[in-house]
């Protein structure tokens, strides 16, 4: 497992997140290891539906991923550590956005809890991913915890601004090369 940098900003040494990447002819899976001194979520939200609008406010894995580096539409899922689920296909960054419904992504969320460490796996169809290349998954693996106004960001390439913006394309990244 690759482990994750927090943001600049917001350094603590009592979360940790590692994570690894996999794919195979269907699926990309990503799995999170995540270690936190204790889970910050809301059964506010629905394990059923991909209509979670604010899941991020909670803890939260997230990945943004698109298919090559020419398009510049990309797709955000997250999944919370109770199987909460949260996805959105992105034209333009805070421009153009929609709302992807379930029965258009073939996207699932596994949860394994330990006295340890809490372990999310997400698996989204490569089908359901943006973009025209087959060899080349581009994006930024992220995770947020703690309660808001006081979260603890992490991503695999984080950005230089004070406030974290995940919403970055400039700063996506080969996964597969980046993780392998």
């Amino acid at each position: 497992m690759h482990k994750l940098h927090q943001h600049h900003s917001n350094i603590s040494d009592e979360y940790s997140v590692s994570v690894a990447i996999n794919s195979d002819s269907k699926y990309l899976k990503i799995t999170y290891r995540v270690i936190s001194p204790k889970l910050n979520t809301s059964n506010d939200f629905s394990t059923t539906d991909l209509d979670n609008w604010g899941l991020w406010e909670f803890d939260v894995v997230e990945a943004f991923l698109q298919k090559g580096q020419e398009s510049g539409e990309y797709l955000e899922i997250q999944a919370s550590p109770l199987s909460q689920r949260f996805a959105l296909r992105v034209i333009k960054p805070r421009e153009e956005t929609i709302k992807v419904a379930e029965a258009e992504l073939d996207f699932t969320v596994n949860v394994k809890e330990s006295s340890e460490f809490i372990e999310i796996t997400i698996a989204i169809a490569l089908d359901d991913i943006p973009g025209k290349s087959d060899a080349l998954m581009y994006g930024n693996i992220f995770t947020c915890l703690g309660p808001k106004g006081n979260q603890h960001f992490f991503a695999l390439k984080i950005n230089s601004e004070i406030k974290p913006d995940f919403h970055r394309p400039d700063l996506f990244c080969n996964l597969l090369e980046e993780l392998a």
